[in-house]
């Protein structure tokens, strides 16, 4: 299939977010799809969060013998065995400033597997990492009440690949890794409870979203955190959230939730997944 055939392929079926790739590959010189376009056009997927037209993208590429990226990490040239993905979540511990908390951490985040964890309320002063068995803690400093403070749990065999940890305020932190073709940013947050005022809220809200938009486009942009949101199943943010939530009806906490998704261009990724409820509450 060349460059083409797949332009009128989708210009029959008159879908704007695939036209935009295929004329992406309609610009290469090649008339056959070469890694750097494929990877290119894989990365404006990812970029864009199309889940959709990933997959409906794979299909029209099934007949080729391309290697694809793949969700679970690519495949080892000298072995043709899948090498392991990129593991990662999110965790408020509530406190890291009692005995025994930071070695209770570290197992679990090793006994799950996780490369990069995102974590809400350490509660500890200043900046600063913290080397502990196989983990590094890259930790932000809390508040003058030594309340909040973000940071992130990684593992030592990602650690080379950091490329800056950054502490916005007490509940914002922000932690890039540099990768083979991209660099990916991961971005903190702990969001106000419920019962917080508005102007506490929006200063958050303000403020999470420049970090985002400080992140520049061409870098894979995570987000994670504590949201302190209920997320519900209402058929109008469909766009955003999947069917999975736990909850029915969106909170107001989960409303400016999804405000902040949709501007980002981000999907909630928590509510596409078909747990139990028991594993779906935080």
């Amino acid at each position: 299939m060349d460059v083409l055939t797949l332009y009128n392929i989708l210009e029959d079926e008159a879908d704007e977010e695939l036209l935009l790739l295929a004329n992406y590959f309609r610009d290469e010189e090649d008339e056959m799809f070469t890694e750097r376009s494929r990877e290119g056009c894989y990365n404006i997927l990812v970029e864009r969060r199309l889940i959709d037209n990933e997959i409906r993208f794979r299909a029209y590429f099934r007949d080729l013998s391309i290697n694809l990226p793949r969700n679970r990490g690519a495949l080892e040239n000298k072995t043709g065995k899948w090498k392991n993905g990129l593991f990662f979540g999110t965790w408020n511990v509530r406190t890291l400033f009692k005995p025994g908390a930071v070695q209770c951490l570290v197992e679990e985040t090793e006994r799950y597997g996780l490369g990069v964890v995102a974590l809400q309320e350490i509660r500890w002063n200043d900046n600063g990492t913290l080397d502990i068995q196989d983990t590094t803690i890259f930790y932000g400093e809390c508040n003058k009440h030594r309340q909040f403070g973000t940071g992130f749990a990684v593992h030592k065999y990602l650690v080379p690949s950091v490329r800056e940890f950054k502490s916005i305020n007490p509940r914002i932190s922000v932690l890039t890794l540099k990768a083979q073709y991209f660099d990916i940013t991961f971005v903190n947050g702990h969001a106000p409870t419920e019962e917080k005022t508005q102007e506490e809220k929006d200063e958050f809200y303000d403020n999470l979203e420049h970090t985002l938009n400080e992140i520049p486009r061409s870098r894979i942009r995570i987000v994670l955190g504590d949201f302190n949101a209920k997320l519900g199943k209402e058929n109008i943010f469909r766009s955003t959230i999947g069917n999975h939530s736990l909850h029915d009806i969106t909170s107001e906490n989960g409303l400016r939730l999804l405000d902040f998704a949709c501007g980002g261009g981000l999907i909630v990724k928590s509510t596409m997944f078909p747990h139990k409820d028991i594993y779906k509450g935080t």
